[in-house]
């Protein structure tokens, strides 16, 4: 699956992404659903979803999916590490299969 998106300004403020300051994660959050970037893109790239094809599955304006996908490839080191971290603590919850 490709994850591409025409340029936006790095000075570009998102719309439809919030920091959760209670919450250990440092990725954004989306304004309309209690969902990380991560929550988005993951289950795009699991899914093979496009853009719009996650729009309608997560019910989630194209604007909004944009926007994680932007900040995913912008960040792409730490949403990683946090989904890694994420990982490690299920498992040693004995919660990950």
């Amino acid at each position: 699956m490709r994850l591409e998106v025409k340029e936006m300004s790095v000075e570009m403020r998102y719309k439809h992404l919030v920091p959760r300051p209670d919450s250990w994660r440092k990725q954004l959050y989306l304004t309309e659903r209690n969902m990380t970037v991560w929550h988005v893109v993951g289950r795009m790239q699991a899914h093979g979803y496009s853009p719009e094809e996650a729009a309608e599955q997560f019910d989630l304006s194209l604007e909004a999916v944009l926007e994680a996908v932007d900040y995913y490839q912008r960040n792409k080191a730490l949403v990683d590490a946090e989904t890694a971290a994420e990982g490690q603590r299920l498992q040693e919850a004995g919660l990950s299969v």
